[in-house]
């Protein structure tokens, strides 16, 4: 049963990614307690080039529409206890930290992007054709020219202070 859980977590997450834009996210709410604990959600997520951002306790509240299901047949209309879950949210794509670089005042673009390029490499060589390697360049060129207006722009203001 294990096994076939992960299997579907995989696939789940195998799907996602070539949906998933730069900017989006996916929410997974996960027990635990014994064996789930043994899933290794974010290793499952890494296989398909997304992060976990977040974690944090499963809050029902936040979700009114959410109605869990167990895997066995013979209990899946009993509910389980949602005080040993966690959230694990947000597993965001490859740009996004490229982008929160960018802004801040002091990066390394250069790494930055050759990891951005790694990941991006490596989602086109899965054989995902919605998220291909070209898209991530594009992506990147887009950035690299908003990030020269960005600094321009900073050192007009710069300049005017001075004047």
């Amino acid at each position: 049963m294990y096994r076939r859980h992960r299997k579907l977590v995989r696939g789940f997450f195998k799907n996602a990614s070539s949906m998933l834009w730069p900017d989006g996210e996916i929410h997974v709410n996960h027990k635990i307690t014994a064996p789930f604990s043994n899933w290794k959600i974010e290793e499952l997520a890494s296989e398909y080039s997304l992060i976990l951002t977040e974690l944090d306790d499963f809050k029902i509240e936040h979700y009114p529409d959410y109605n869990n299901k167990r895997g066995s047949v013979q209990h899946q209309l009993v509910p389980f206890d949602h005080r040993f879950s966690e959230c694990h949210w947000i597993f965001g794509r490859y740009l996004n930290h490229i982008e929160d670089t960018f802004r801040s005042i002091s990066y390394d673009v250069h790494s930055c992007v050759r990891e951005a390029l790694r990941v991006g490499f490596e989602t086109y060589t899965r054989a995902v054709p919605e998220s291909g390697y070209i898209g991530v360049l594009e992506q990147l060129h887009h950035l690299s020219i908003m990030t020269s207006q960005r600094l321009r722009n900073m050192l007009l203001q710069l300049d005017q202070q001075l004047i």
